[in-house]
């Protein structure tokens, strides 16, 4: 799930009022570039020609659109549930994740010597994984995971807790193989069409599914849970 929001100043209610606005980007490229553009192919802009990229640090992308520096920021929820209390006119116009429902947001990469050589760390750590992130859904988990996150993020108790909420609901954290063919396959063909990808890539060149399925068989199967 691509865990982020697209964030907007005040003026900005719909999608169409993107045009002539200041974009909030990194670097040209980056991921705030990429799901920036994203998002202006889906609300029909052409991004050479109906808005403007403004190039901001990532440490100050939050205080540029408070301050209508940009119009338009990528950031994770609990930033802008945080900046909300400063600036209360600053939205999320878009969830990425309901935006881009085949898109693979991260993944975890291991040498093939290291498969080769000690196949059994990666499994250690992919099945470590697995139980934190099924540990996550667990009710009884909720206020011990909150306390946690306001001690090693030192963000305010409510909106850490907000912040869980929404990425609970929005089923953030995979408990099976976390790998979907359609995520894997939209993400390469975006990506492409971004022209950051030029060779053609399938879904079995990309991915080794053999340690997490180990795992999920160790573990058990999440039923009714897609990925």
């Amino acid at each position: 799930m691509v865990d982020v929001s697209f964030a907007v100043g005040p003026g900005i209610k719909t999608m169409a009022d993107l045009k002539g606005k200041k974009m909030g980007v990194q670097e040209p490229g980056g991921f705030a570039d990429v799901m920036t553009r994203i998002v202006l192919k889906k609300a029909g802009l052409d991004a050479a020609k109906d808005v403007t990229f403004v190039t901001t640090t990532t440490a100050g992308r939050v205080q540029a659109l408070a301050t209508g520096t940009t119009d338009t920021a990528v950031l994770h929820i609990d930033q802008i549930k945080t900046v909300q209390k400063q600036t209360p006119t600053i939205t999320v116009l878009a969830n990425m994740w309901e935006v881009l429902t085949e898109y693979q947001y991260s993944v975890y990469i291991v040498p093939t010597q290291v498969l080769k050589d000690d196949a059994a760390t990666p499994e250690c750590i992919v099945r470590a994984l697995m139980r934190a992130n099924r540990a996550m859904y667990d009710p009884a988990n909720r206020q011990k995971i909150i306390d946690l996150g306001v001690t090693q993020t030192k963000e305010a108790a409510d909106v850490v807790a907000d912040t869980f909420d929404t990425l609970v609901k929005a089923r953030a954290w995979p408990q099976n193989e976390g790998l979907l063919k359609a995520n894997i396959d939209g993400t390469i063909a975006s990506e492409k069409g971004f022209g950051k990808i030029t060779k053609d890539l399938k879904f079995e060149d990309v991915t080794d599914l053999t340690i997490v399925k180990k795992v999920v068989e160790q573990l058990g199967r999440v039923k009714d849970f897609p990925y």
